[in-house]
């Protein structure tokens, strides 16, 4: 069995800051699920479930999420998860991808929300 893996590096450009975001996500064929290890080391990952809206968007929800020590995984209680909810689309008339992303924790509310656009870079 061959195990696909990809990985994401994403940088933020603020007006005073340039942040990092680097992310490793590997495919599970057996459970047939996307798992999202987040950060460099990851100290945590999560399920990923896939899905295209009738526009053609591709929208991406979180799902189990856990504690990544190094020869441990710990489930994280749902009251402490942060929920996520991706969607991604390209806009054919400016030739960008767009994206939103929002964070919700059942206990604070909104975590995290931005949206953006990108393009791909080649390495």
């Amino acid at each position: 069995m061959q195990l696909s893996v990809a990985l994401w590096e994403r940088t933020f450009y603020f007006a005073n800051k340039t942040r990092h975001f680097d992310a490793r996500m590997t495919i599970d064929p057996v459970q047939k699920i996307v798992k999202d290890y987040l950060g460099s080391p990851a100290l945590f990952y999560s399920d990923l479930h896939f899905a295209v809206t009738r526009e053609g968007r591709l929208v991406i929800r979180s799902g189990v999420q856990r504690f990544v020590m190094p020869q441990l995984e710990c489930p994280i209680p749902k009251m402490l998860e942060g929920r996520v909810v991706v969607e991604e689309g390209f806009d054919e008339i400016r030739n960008v991808f767009t994206i939103h992303v929002s964070i919700h924790n059942p206990l604070i509310g909104r975590l995290m929300m931005y949206a953006g656009e990108f393009t791909q870079q080649s390495m």
